[in-house]
C-alpha cells in the first residue's frame, strides 16, 4: 500500500491493484473505491460535498427515448418504511432510525433502479426515482384538474 498524499487530514491509499482505493480521515477509513461492474464506491461515513453531483443527462447522449407511463401506478406499488440497519452484513451501516424503501420490493416494480454489490446485498439508486415521481405528480395533477372540472360542471347544473 502506498500513500498518494493527504490534504486536511485526508490520506489516500491505493493497493497494488489500482482498482481499489481507500480514503482515510485521521486514521479512520471513510471511503473505499472498488472497480466493480457498477463502478460503485462504499462510504462508511457521512459525505459532505461543497459542489454538485450530476449524472449525464444531455439529449445527445441518449437513444431510445420513451415516455414514462403509468408512473402513478408504479409509485403506488412502492412502500416507504422506517427501519434500523442490523449488522448481518458486517458493513459499517448508519445507526439509528432510517427511512427508505426495500430494494427487493423496488426491484419488482423498477428493476433499473436497483443495484447489487459484490456480496449480493441490494441497494436503491434513489436519484433514479425522481423522473418517475415527476411523471406521477403530473398524472395526479391531471386527475385533480379533471375532478375540478367535474365538480364545477355539477355546481352549474
Amino acid at each position: 500500500i502506498a500513500a498518494h498524499g493527504g490534504y486536511g487530514g485526508v490520506s489516500i491509499y491505493e493497493e497494488l491493484n489500482p482498482a481499489y482505493t481507500t480514503w482515510t480521515v485521521n486514521g479512520n477509513e471513510v471511503a473505499r473505491f472498488r472497480d466493480n461492474r457498477w463502478g460503485g464506491s462504499y462510504f462508511n461515513s457521512n459525505l459532505v460535498v461543497n459542489g454538485t453531483f450530476s449524472n449525464p443527462s444531455d439529449l445527445r447522449l441518449k437513444d431510445n427515448l420513451r415516455q414514462i407511463t403509468s408512473a402513478l401506478d408504479l409509485v403506488e406499488k412502492l412502500q416507504g418504511v422506517r427501519f434500523n440497519f442490523n449488522n448481518v452484513s458486517g458493513k459499517d451501516l448508519p445507526k439509528g432510525e432510517q427511512v427508505g424503501l426495500i430494494a427487493q420490493d423496488v426491484e419488482k416494480v423498477l428493476p433499473e433502479v436497483v443495484t447489487e454489490d459484490e456480496d449480493g446485498y441490494k441497494g436503491v439508486e434513489y436519484h433514479k426515482l425522481v423522473p418517475v415521481l415527476v411523471e406521477a405528480i403530473k398524472e395526479q395533477q391531471k386527475e385533480i384538474e379533471d375532478l375540478k372540472k367535474e365538480i364545477n360542471s355539477l355546481k352549474v347544473n
